[in-house]
């Protein structure tokens, strides 16, 4: 087997062609088998990380190489508990917040609009409030890693100043 080092690094140039059927069916199998190794560990990684800095109340991660942010959706609600809300706000502060059914080319079902409940909630107070909580479906933070951007302008380290380039 010859080795060549190309653009993907060290590639095991002939050994592919010479190999018997076996061998590949053996070699792309292990290959599935590292991979998942691999998925496993990441996931216990991320999984540890992420519970680490929700217990800290903490959404970024201080590393001097990586953006490592924790990421949470939007809320998501359930429709037939916030229609208590035409009981609590006048109509058409509700109409503001809730869009009907609707065609565009398939039927797009009721929902309401997360904008429209956050007005609610700052201008009826704690009851709209204390309803939108009881609503709110249970979510899950996503772990973003990503390398950090160099820095455009160099900074100075004893004044920790960006210096304007002329």
């Amino acid at each position: 087997m010859t080795t060549e080092n190309c653009s993907e690094g060290w590639v095991r140039s002939d050994w592919y062609t010479k190999a018997t059927d076996a061998e590949l069916a053996d070699s792309i199998a292990m290959n599935q088998n590292s991979i998942a190794v691999l998925q496993e560990d990441q996931g216990r990684a991320e999984r540890e990380l992420t519970h680490r800095l929700q217990s800290r109340n903490a959404l970024e991660l201080a590393h001097p190489t990586l953006e490592v942010k924790l990421v949470y959706p939007s809320p998501v609600y359930e429709t037939a508990k916030l229609m208590a809300l035409a009981e609590l706000v006048p109509p058409e502060a509700f109409d503001a917040a809730y869009k009907s059914e609707w065609v565009k080319q398939v039927p797009q079902p009721a929902r309401f609009d997360g904008r429209g409940l956050n007005v609610l909630a700052r201008l009826y107070g704690k009851p709209v409030t204390d309803l939108l909580e009881k609503a709110k479906l249970p979510s899950s933070p996503r772990l973003v890693i990503k390398p950090r951007e160099a820095a455009a302008e160099p900074i100075d380290q004893e004044s920790d100043i960006r210096h304007v380039r002329p």
